[in-house]
């Protein structure tokens, strides 16, 4: 099944955003870290059915056409967790969160999969998806993008009434590409691929990732990375028509990498 909007302006036109709830400000999680995942408030969602628990914070980005992925806030092995199922379905949730990533280079989060998509490979479009996805949106910087990514960005903010990023990351949780393979998304270059986990887990349980985003952000665009415009979850499973499942915590930035476990 083809997909829409996935693509050609950057790193936003991978999702369409529809934001469906209101959003605050990052708290403090530990000293060096900024908390972006907090289970401490959380509200009905709006226009969902069943109006399932959310982060407060968090808002729905909607795939053009696409069924949404269901996101919930439940308990899972001893964890709580924010916590998907997609069924033929795609879309994200997401968070903005201005930050320099001079002060807050290191992105943690955890991550529970139970399987992979059947079918999925990232590295092609009609079946580019993942269980699990965290990705990192960055500002758009005019002076570095091409006259007709400006022009297309541009009309987008017009059409949308809002700044909206330029380029992102997607920390995925590979099908078929092995753990370790930096790639780009195969609707944009402009959309960098990090596989951080890769295959059925024989035995599913938490696991805790750090990555240095500054560091990511130069192997895979050359430059010196923008600020953060916004980071978000995603299980999709449309291209392939199948299901997928996840769940996400623990969600933060540091100054420095910390202790695993």
């Amino acid at each position: 099944m083809p997909v829409r909007g996935r693509g050609t302006l950057g790193g936003w036109l991978l999702l369409l955003p529809l934001w469906t709830v209101g959003g605050s400000a990052a708290t403090a999680a530990q000293p060096g870290s900024r908390d972006l995942l907090s289970f401490d408030s959380l509200v009905a969602a709006e226009g969902v059915p069943s109006a399932p628990l959310w982060p407060v914070g968090w808002t729905q980005l909607r795939l053009a056409g696409d069924r949404v992925t269901r996101y919930q806030v439940i308990d899972v092995a001893g964890r709580r967790g924010l916590c998907s199922e997609s069924r033929d379905a795609a879309s994200a949730l997401i968070r903005e969160v201005p930050a320099d990533l001079a002060a807050y280079p290191i992105l943690r989060f955890r991550l529970r999969v139970d399987d992979t998509v059947p079918g999925g490979d990232g590295r092609e479009r009609d079946a580019d998806d993942f269980a699990a996805r965290v990705f990192v949106n960055f500002k758009f910087e005019s002076e570095n993008e091409g006259f007709f990514s400006r022009i297309g960005h541009s009309v987008a903010e017009r059409a949308q009434g809002r700044e909206l990023p330029g380029r992102a990351i997607n920390y995925v949780w590979g099908n078929v590409l092995p753990e370790g393979v930096r790639t780009f998304s195969p609707y944009s270059d402009r959309v960098a691929v990090v596989v951080v986990a890769s295959g059925k887990p024989t035995s599913p349980a938490w696991r805790l990732f750090e990555r240095d985003v500054a560091a990511d952000f130069v192997e895979a665009f050359d430059r010196t990375p923008p600020p953060m415009h916004s980071v978000g979850v995603m299980t999709d499973s449309d291209n392939t028509n199948n299901a997928a499942s996840a769940c996400f915590a623990e969600i933060s930035l540091a100054e420095v990498f910390g202790p695993v476990g």
